[in-house]
């Protein structure tokens, strides 16, 4: 049951992934914070579902993280997003695709599935 939950939040973010892609936004990677990304089973599933590298922060807080960037950005400390790399960045941890001749098909069963209770 665990991993039918897993695997159907996976198929949900390909479907981000594959609507971003459809609107000319091509996504490189996923990073993958919170208290699910301390799964690696769960991490690797994603971007084996995904066919994206799905990168992990090596700190517990990278929301945090986040909001601290944009508040240095909006209070002039940081002239951009950019300049946020030059920050200590935390390690991460990196999974890459690996290939499964049945994510194709169990993928095309969840879009089918996903159709028939919500309509297209």
């Amino acid at each position: 049951m665990a991993y039918s939950v897993q695997e159907g939040v996976a198929h949900l973010l390909r479907r981000n992934v594959d609507y971003f892609a459809s609107s000319g936004l091509p996504v490189r990677e996923v990073v993958s914070t919170g208290g699910g990304a301390a799964s690696a089973h769960w991490s690797q599933l994603k971007s084996d579902v995904c066919g994206l590298d799905v990168v992990v922060p090596g700190e517990q807080e990278a929301t945090c993280r986040g909001a601290a960037a944009l508040a240095l950005m909006d209070s002039g400390h940081l002239g951009s997003l950019d300049e946020a790399g030059s920050l200590n960045s935390p390690e991460v941890c990196r999974y890459r695709p690996a290939k499964d001749s049945s994510i194709p098909q169990r993928y095309e069963a969840f879009d089918a599935y996903l159709t028939l209770l919500y309509g297209s």
